[in-house]
């Protein structure tokens, strides 16, 4: 039987996880959360320099955003994109 855990983890690594996280302290775990987000990020930032590398890092910063919380409220912080003038 496959974990649901992830199509390349095997139960027995899963259930190590598992136990990982619920002995983790609530700030271990939150500097877990933060770590991984910034990586996230970092990422995502990468992806779309390589797609457009002429984007500026404020225009990379909106993208970004109105991805997570819609077009609207990031072009209310960070302005219209560089295509909407």
């Amino acid at each position: 039987m496959r974990s649901s855990f992830s199509a390349d983890t095997t139960e027995t690594i899963a259930a190590l996880q598992v136990e990982r996280w619920r002995v983790m302290t609530a700030p271990e775990k939150l500097e877990l959360v933060r770590v991984m987000t910034r990586g996230v990020l970092r990422l995502e930032r990468e992806g779309l320099r390589l797609r457009e590398p002429t984007l500026s890092e404020k225009e990379v910063m909106r993208r970004i955003a109105a991805r997570r919380i819609g077009e609207d409220l990031a072009c209310r912080f960070y302005g219209a994109s560089r295509a909407e003038g």
